[in-house]
C-alpha cells in the first residue's frame, strides 16, 4: 500500500539544528494510509486579508495538494481537510486505497493556499502541470495566493517524504500617504489613484510563466476614495476611523493608508494621480524605483512595492514603542513632496521603498 507523508520546510529546519547526538524519529504512516504533514514559516507561508503594513499576518484558510504524474497530466487533488485558518502546522491521514498514487514513479505535488473568501478561479481537475493557473475574469484588488512544489519518486509499498514550501504568488503593493490637499487648482481632490501600465489576468501556480496579459491597457491598481473625509486646514484628516480598515491599525496623522494585490507582471510603469470629479487627473507623477531611479520595472511575485514606510500596523515606530529608530513610519507627502520613489522588497522581509518621480 502507498505510504505518503508530506512534511513542510520547517520541518527540514528543525532538524538541521538539532544536535548529531539527537536521535530524530521520523513520522510514520500506518498501512493503508497516506499522511501529509504540513508547517507553515514564519517567512513563506502567510496570507493577509489586508495589507496595512511590511509586516506578514497569517490568515491561510484553505491548503490543497494537486498531484501530478511524471509526463505532467493531472491524477488527484487531495484537500488538507484538518487546516484552520491561521494554523502553522497541521496533518491529514487518509486511506491510500482512496488516491490514484499506486504505481511506481516520480510524481510533482503542487501545493496551494489561500483565503476562505477569495475571487480566483483554480480549476478543480487542471489539464497539466505547466498549464496550472489561477485567474480573475477582470482587472482589480485580489487576494493572496500561495503555492509550492516538489517532484518526489514514489516506489509502490514504501513510504516518502515530500517537502513544500509555499510562497506568495502575488505582489503586494502598499500606499502611505501624508498632507493630501483637498484642492488643486481650486477643483475638490476626490481620490488618490495609482495606475498600472500593463498586468496580468492569472498566474502559473507551477512555473515562473507571468500568465496572459489584460486585454485593455493601463487599469487601476489601487484607489483610495476621499469624498467621506471633511478636510481641516485644506488637508484631508486620514482613513484611519474608515470603515472596513483592521481595528486597531495606528497612522500618522493626515495620513491615507491602502495596500493591494497584484499579479505578477513585466515591463510595469506606475502612476500616482490626485482626481477630481470624473475621476479627471489634477495631479500626477511617475513612480521611481528608490534604488536604481528606473520607472519601469517587474512586479514579482513575493515581492512588496512599498510607497511610503508602514513597518508596524498597531505603532508609527517601527519596533512598537521605540521613537526615533530608523524605523518609524514615513507617509508620502503629496502637497509637498515633488519626487516619489518605491521600494521594491524581494522577499517581503527586506524594506524598499518607491519613489515620486518628478511631477508630470
Amino acid at each position: 500500500m502507498k505510504k505518503i507523508i508530506l512534511l513542510g520546510a520547517a520541518c527540514a529546519a528543525l532538524l538541521a539544528s538539532c544536535s548529531k547526538n539527537e536521535t530524530i524519529q521520523e513520522p510514520k504512516a500506518a498501512a493503508g494510509e497516506i499522511r501529509f504533514e504540513i508547517q507553515t514559516l514564519s517567512n513563506t507561508l502567510q496570507t493577509r486579508g489586508d495589507l496595512l503594513s511590511q509586516t506578514p499576518v497569517n490568515t491561510v484558510a484553505n491548503v490543497d495538494v494537486y498531484v501530478f504524474d511524471a509526463a505532467g497530466d493531472y491524477v488527484i487533488t487531495i484537500p488538507i481537510t484538518t487546516w484552520s485558518t491561521g494554523q502553522t502546522s497541521g496533518y491529514l491521514a487518509v486511506a491510500s486505497a482512496n488516491y490514484e498514487l499506486t504505481t511506481t514513479g516520480a510524481y510533482t505535488f503542487v501545493g496551494v493556499g489561500t483565503d476562505a473568501s477569495h475571487e480566483f478561479t483554480i480549476p478543480t481537475t487542471p489539464t497539466t502541470l505547466n498549464a496550472f493557473t489561477a485567474s480573475v475574469t477582470a482587472a482589480g484588488e485580489i487576494s493572496e495566493i500561495y503555492a509550492g512544489q516538489n517532484t518526489v519518486t514514489i516506489t509502490a509499498g514504501e513510504g516518502a517524504v515530500v517537502p513544500l514550501e509555499l510562497t506568495r504568488k502575488v505582489a503586494g503593493i502598499l500606499g502611505y500617504f501624508t498632507n493630501v490637499p483637498a484642492e488643486v487648482d481650486g477643483k475638490q481632490v476626490t481620490s488618490i489613484q495609482l495606475g498600472a501600465s500593463t498586468g496580468n489576468l492569472s498566474v502559473y501556480l507551477a512555473n515562473t510563466t507571468m500568465g496572459t496579459p489584460f486585454a485593455i491597457l493601463p487599469y487601476l491598481i489601487l484607489k483610495i476614495d476621499l469624498t467621506g473625509q471633511t478636510a481641516v486646514g485644506g488637508i484631508y484628516p486620514g482613513n484611519f476611523t474608515e470603515t472596513g480598515l483592521v481595528s486597531g491599525v495606528t497612522q500618522l496623522a493626515n495620513s491615507q493608508l491602502k495596500g493591494v494585490y497584484a499579479f505578477p507582471a513585466t515591463g510595469v510603469t506606475l502612476t500616482l494621480a490626485l482626481c477630481g470629479e470624473g475621476n479627471a487627473t489634477l495631479k500626477e507623477w511617475t513612480i521611481k524605483d528608490a534604488t536604481s531611479g528606473a520607472t519601469t520595472f517587474d512586479l514579482a511575485a513575493n515581492n512588496l512595492f512599498s510607497i511610503g514606510k508602514k513597518l508596524n500596523v498597531s505603532s508609527t515606530y517601527g519596533d512598537g514603542d521605540t521613537p526615533g529608530g530608523g524605523d518609524d513610519d514615513t507617509g508620502v507627502d503629496l502637497l509637498n513632496d515633488r519626487e516619489i520613489t518605491i521600494d521594491i522588497s524581494t522577499d517581503w522581509s527586506a524594506i524598499n521603498y518607491l519613489n515620486l518621480g518628478p511631477e508630470i
